[in-house]
């Protein structure tokens, strides 16, 4: 049953107007604005007389209500015929004194020229009482409620193609459109975009069909506007836009432009050794002598594929190339070189020659476009996409290349593109002809010849994509089988494209209309098997009879929608990322989760640049830690999957992106993210719960919803820089504040104002605010309790009497159990007013053997808010399931993310068997490794469970209890005493070491290897023990390290939260017993600058006696595991290459 949109629209009331005759000021051929009704006759204010080609069309347009295709150059006066549609449609509601709603829509390929649009028609149709509205993918709009009280919308095809595929609950909002205007419908040719425009045009004409069908004596007809540059094949549109009714077309020929354009094709060789980007590079070289042929000293505009190619051939010109410039002109060029940005733009500027593209501030463009327009600049280069943006016409247009870089390779302009560069030659208000140059390889001159005359014809791509557009038809119901199937395949520009040229759709060559049809029918046939085969539609038999084996399974068969298939159309996802979604097991991390969307198609749309990749591979493999993403990738940066890795994962880790084209991009790719992120989270969480082999899919919905946390922040789950979060703090604030170690609200909320005042260098009373700020947040708690008859309540509570509710928090509850099942998810629950219990429900156990189940809340839009909560269910399958995990599980399948309300240790990656319900309970694993450790006649490896890559000494022994001695430099240090009491705890440290307090260098230290029979149970230390991941199975790398610290007597431990490797590691051992977990990489192994590979050495058990002790003689102050960066610089080793004892030499781990 459809919910009908009520529009709450101003009753309009009309005065009337006599109107004028027909021809009345008509000039010629020419028609005179006069033949416009007073009211209306504004819009056309700065002409009196309308052009050839808008004459021609005039009496269709003003003078009838039947559908029109207008095929005419670039660049003649097409937006009037959109304005002379409009006023007809106002004229008839006046003469009809319509008092309602009604509704314009505008569709445009791009967003510029829908910006362009509307900025133009505003202020021309509010006098008259029409109100417009942009509506792109800037807009959120995510439903009709949304749109705003206006009868002018402006949109592009994407837009609307998301919009209109919920009309069925807004059929009253579908009543109202009376005009669809489509402009650059030549866009078809385009193989991404073409479908998208075809699919939501033949989609609102059978709604228009549909709608009339259903109430009482039809509809008032709905009209539609088709504008396209000139194509031999206007007659196929007009036949695809009527679809059986009256429809007009004008195929106007290039002579009757406005302004005539000259066009020439100057092909060149490029012999086959011969790159695309040296030829673009050579074309340089051309550029002046073109300039100084065809522009008589007017304006010229160069379009380039790329920023950088611009920015080459301005160089290229400026350095080789000098204009004689007036001086007037010169000190018009100084002043705007003094205010602009762009270092390169600031020193070309003065020269006359220009370069502008979307990677230059809005500034910076807004001042050269002011001054192109103004002719103060000669030559101007430019990327290609201002050719569907910005309207800068000039007298000479060159097209330097006709290809651009796209990820595989590079691949000539789209036709549409061409035809838009083409149109901007010629100023109509300075030139009576224009001209236009295209510089293109040799073999592709007569091509590009074809198309500037206009016989190369529109064509669909609609095959290419008819899968997303099928299914998304099924979800409407609008294709319940086959039949209708083929009547919704009839109404598109496919159809009417196959039957003239079947063979170009990959159809048998055929002359019969019915084989044709026949055809068709069984390409709608395979698409539609294969979107059965991935579940996202089903095919069942009808009830009235027949089956899969009955003659013509259009008769017999039903499709339906299937949640795969509803998600794939509600989100607009294609069904290339449907596939790659359903490849999900469900025990998937974080990471992998990560991987998998930066895969999906929908990113597709980007381009790695050859200029972009510089700044990419630097933000992937940086000198520095705190300048490298979290999860690097193997290799250099080369495709679009691993740019928007690289790119996501700088804005989660808060890390500066240095070119402005990136960052815009980066932009772009969250907002796609996020609509992908809850496409996964319905996905996994509404389908099925997985198979038998994999359990379950409680993990990989824990890590999507995680990853769709951090999309909505832009910060990593475990980011040091959640201070950002907070009004008042930007990036640099949270980068000052998580170098002194405020990385959790917490120790935000118990800091002294004045301290967080001195760290971001702010008066009084910043501190102040910025403590109550934090001190008004939600603290979060789960409860799990388990009842009688297996069922568990699930509780979630706001602990924080002090919270200010307009703070939105919207949250995530999901409890699992240690089988992978997902026991009880509910999603998107905000806090009620006025109660502190947030959620109360409970669920029943299936499974009464499983042994734990845990319970987490997620903040879908607040990074450290967090929560989680353990529940043991059947306490001898828990020590059953912990005896095992601590037996035979790998290091790698053993991670796992624990959340702290207080923001301590926030999502900490530890090793899954020394992870407890307690954690202030030791693991008995950490027992069993230190008392190993005390029986030189083991391996480590095997006290481990073979979970060591390496051992950390000859196999006859577990470590090397050792004697020597040797004077080193250990590098940077703390300003704490390296005797420090035992009450100290590495927590403590750690804070200090992150705060940057004043360090000073470590004296040299004799360093002696007690022996065994000096060891005893009361030692000042305990063993420190390194675990080290097979690197072979390792994950991407984490610069990071987790801890546990642990007391001398064994009977306490705690997490304590990460720590950025360096050189702090070594002085934290010398000051804190540590059990240690990472990869050797994560301890210092890289590669040196000539190329050699750097060792880790792992050395026994030590003690070291500082300087200030040798002088008191005071006792050893610590012992543990010495770990080394084995630097091979002279002065920088802590031990000697060669150590031996007993003729047996140090073993060392070669780790490249």
């Amino acid at each position: 049953m459809e919910s009908e949109l009520q529009p709450s629209a101003p009753v309009r009331t009309w005065t009337s107007h006599p109107r004028p005759t027909m021809y009345s000021g008509r000039v010629g051929d020419l028609r005179s604005v006069d033949e416009i009704a007073p009211p209306f006759r504004h819009i056309f204010s700065e002409f009196t007389q309308f052009n050839e080609i808008q004459s021609l069309v005039m009496d269709d347009l003003l003078y009838a209500d039947k559908s029109l295709v207008v095929s005419a150059p670039t660049g003649s006066g097409k937006t009037v015929i959109f304005e002379l549609a409009m006023v007809r449609l106002l004229m008839n509601l006046e003469d009809a004194d319509y008092g309602g709603d009604f509704k314009m829509i505008y569709v445009a390929p791009i967003k510029a020229l829908c910006a362009e649009k509307f900025n133009g028609w505003r202020e021309k149709f509010e006098r008259i009482g029409v109100k417009s509205a942009e509506v792109t993918g800037d807009t959120d709009l995510r439903d009709f409620w949304d749109l705003p009280d206006c009868n002018l919308i402006l949109t592009t095809p994407e837009k609307w193609n998301s919009v209109t595929r919920r009309w069925r609950q807004n059929v009253q909002f579908m009543r109202l459109i009376k005009l669809v205007m489509i402009d650059e419908v030549h866009i078809l040719n385009d193989p991404n975009r073409g479908p998208v425009l075809e699919a939501v045009v033949s989609r609102m004409r059978n709604i228009h069909r549909f709608i009339g069908g259903e109430s009482e004596g039809g509809m008032e007809p709905m009209r539609i506007i088709a504008l396209s540059a000139t194509a031999p094949n206007v007659a196929d549109l007009a036949a695809w836009v009527g679809h059986g009714n009256t429809t007009c077309f004008y195929n106007i020929a290039e002579s009757r432009r406005p302004i005539k354009i000259d066009k020439y094709v100057q092909g060149y060789y490029c012999d086959t050794n011969t790159s695309s980007y040296r030829f673009d590079l050579n074309l340089n070289y051309k550029l002046f002598d073109i300039i100084v042929k065809y522009s008589g000293n007017r304006p010229t505009l160069v379009f380039c594929s790329t920023r950088k190619a611009t920015e080459t051939a301005i160089n290229h010109l400026v350095n080789n190339h000098p204009l004689r410039l007036t001086p007037d002109r010169t000190n018009a060029l100084m002043e705007i070189a003094e205010k602009v940005q762009n270092v390169e733009l600031k020193r070309c500027l003065p020269t006359g020659y220009v370069f502008y593209h979307a990677g230059m501030s809005f500034a910076d463009r807004s001042l050269v476009e002011e001054s192109f327009r103004a002719g103060n600049i000669p030559v101007m280069c430019c990327t290609s996409a201002l050719a569907m943006g910005v309207n800068l016409p000039a007298h000479l247009v060159i097209i330097k290349s006709t290809q651009m870089y796209t990820d595989y390779g590079m691949e000539e302009y789209p036709e549409s593109s061409i035809f838009q560069m083409i149109g901007r030659a010629g100023r109509p208000q300075f030139d009576t002809f224009g001209v236009a140059v295209i510089m293109t390889q040799r073999e592709n001159v007569q091509k590009y010849e074809r198309l500037a005359t206009g016989s190369i014809p529109i064509e669909s791509y609609l095959h290419e994509h008819l899968a997303e557009h099928l299914n998304s038809e099924i979800v409407l119901q609008t294709i319940t089988d086959l039949a209708s199937a083929m009547v919704w395949l009839r109404s598109t520009f496919l159809y009417v494209r196959a039957l003239g040229a079947p063979v170009r759709y990959g159809l048998p060559a055929a002359k019969d209309k019915a084989q044709i049809e026949r055809n068709l029918e069984e390409l709608c046939r395979t698409v539609l098997n294969a979107l059965e085969k991935y579940s996202a539609i089903a095919i069942v038999a009808k009830d009235q009879g027949g089956g899969e084996g009955s003659d013509g399974g259009d008769d017999g068969l039903r499709l339906s929608s299937t949640l795969y298939g509803r998600l794939m159309a509600h989100y607009c996802i294609s069904f290339q990322t449907v596939k790659l979604l359903r490849k999900i097991k469900g025990t998937e991390p974080l990471l992998e989760m990560f991987t998998l969307l930066t895969y999906c198609q929908e990113f597709a749309v980007f381009k790695c640049r050859n200029s972009d990749k510089r700044v990419l591979n630097e933000l992937n493999r940086s000198t520095t830690a705190s300048s490298t993403i979290r999860f690097p990738l193997r290799g250099r940066i080369q495709n679009t999957t691993a740019m928007v890795s690289c790119l996501m994962q700088a804005v989660f880790g808060n890390l500066p992106i240095e070119h402005p084209s990136l960052q815009q991009e980066a932009t772009r790719m969250i907002a796609i993210g996020r609509r992908l992120v809850k496409c996964m989270v319905e996905f996994i969480s509404l389908g099925p719960r997985g198979s038998a082999e994999d359990g379950g899919v409680f993990h990989a919905l824990l890590s999507t919803l995680v990853l769709r946390q951090c999309l909505e922040t832009k910060l990593w789950e475990n980011s040091p820089f959640l201070s950002k979060q907070l009004r008042g703090i930007g990036v640099v604030y949270a980068g000052q504040l998580a170098a002194r170690g405020k990385v959790s609200f917490q120790e935000l909320a118990e800091t002294n104002p004045r301290e967080l005042e001195v760290i971001l260098k702010k008066a009084p009373p910043f501190g102040n605010n910025l403590v109550e700020t934090v001190r008004k947040l939600p603290i979060f708690e789960i409860e799990l309790v388990l009842k009688q008859d297996y069922v568990v309540e699930v509780t979630v509570t706001q602990q924080n009497k002090g919270y200010d509710r307009q703070v939105s928090v919207r949250l995530s509850v999901l409890v699992g159990d240690t089988s992978n099942e997902v026991l009880f998810f509910k999603d998107n629950v905000e806090i009620p007013p006025g109660t502190q219990y947030i959620l109360q429900d409970s669920f029943k156990l299936q499974d009464a053997t499983v042994a734990t189940a845990t319970g987490h809340v997620v903040c879908l839009n607040w990074v450290g808010l967090d929560c989680s909560k353990v529940l043991v269910i059947n306490e001898e399958a828990a020590a059953a399931a912990a005896a095992k995990t601590s037996t035979t599980e790998k290091p790698r399948t053993r991670k796992s993310a624990t959340t702290t309300n207080n923001g301590k240790g926030e999502n900490k990656k530890i090793t899954e068997y020394y992870r407890k319900q307690d954690p202030k309970q030791v693991p008995k694993e950490a027992e069993k490794v230190v008392e190993t450790l005390k029986k030189p006649t083991e391996n480590v490896a095997k006290s481990t469970n073979d979970t060591c890559q390496i051992d950390a000494a000859p196999k006859k022994r577990s470590l090397d209890l050792f004697q020597f001695s040797q004077k080193s430099k250990l590098g940077r240090s703390s300003s704490f005493n390296t005797t420090a009491s035992s009450d100290t705890t590495l927590l403590e440290i750690s804070n200090k070491l992150s705060r940057n307090e004043p360090q000073r260098e470590v004296p040299r230290a004799e360093q002696t290897m007690p022996s065994k029979e000096n060891l005893t149970d009361n030692d000042s230390g305990i063993w420190d023990v390194v675990e080290i991941l097979p690197k072979e199975k390792s994950p991407v790398q984490e610069q990071r390290i987790n801890y546990f610290y642990k007391a001398p007597t064994l009977q306490a431990a705690r997490p304590v939260k990460s720590v950025s490797t360096g050189g702090n590691i070594i002085e934290m051992l010398r000051k804190e017993p540590l059990l240690l977990f990472g990869r050797p990489e994560d301890f210092g192994a890289q590669r040196q600058k000539d190329g050699s590979k750097r060792r880790v050495c792992l050395f026994g058990v030590f003690s070291e006696v500082t300087r200030e002790g040798r002088r008191s003689g005071a006792a050893p102050a610590k012992s543990g595991v010495m770990i080394n960066g084995g630097a091979q610089q002279k002065n920088d080793r802590v031990c000697p290459q060669n150590v031996r004892e007993g003729g047996q030499t140090r073993k060392e781990l070669d780790l490249g």
